[in-house]
């Protein structure tokens, strides 16, 4: 585990990452730490049910590459929404190409993903994706 971003400032909240391409965990950290995010990095699934576990009062949402080792991001929404309908679940795919679309997010929908956005992904789409997962589970709290 690595909680990446622990600085003084006021946050917006803390998001656990998984991804099993430490590359992509780099970006996701330096992105949502920009952002005003703290982040908490997972490495495959197996570590992302652990850290969710051991963090998920202070959880404000879970992003989640799909194709990890250990346990895939649908095992893990799975396991996540089990324990928790509240926390927003982003789904990271490189397979949101071509023919493959349509069953990645059929696969999304029923792993109990809020949504799921292609990698490579744009620093502007990602941040909307991630904060409307976010201001939906807001307002369904509030109802």
């Amino acid at each position: 585990m690595q909680a990446a971003s622990d600085g003084q400032t006021e946050s917006k909240g803390t998001i656990l990452c998984a991804d099993d391409d430490g590359a992509v965990l780099a970006t996701l950290d330096a992105l949502l730490t920009a952002s005003g995010y703290r982040t908490i990095l997972a490495h495959d699934g197996d570590e992302a049910i652990a850290l969710f576990k051991k963090h998920q009062q202070d959880l404000l949402a879970v992003v989640l590459d799909l194709r990890m080792p250990k346990k895939d991001g649908i095992e893990v929404a799975r396991q996540i929404r089990a324990e928790s309908a509240e926390i927003p679940l982003l789904a990271l795919s490189a397979y949101l190409v071509g023919s493959q679309v349509k069953e990645v997010l059929r696969q999304c929908a029923e792993g109990g993903f809020d949504a799921c956005t292609r990698k490579p992904f744009g620093t502007a789409s990602f941040l909307k994706t991630l904060d409307d997962c976010i201001g939906r589970h807001a307002r369904k709290g509030q109802a």
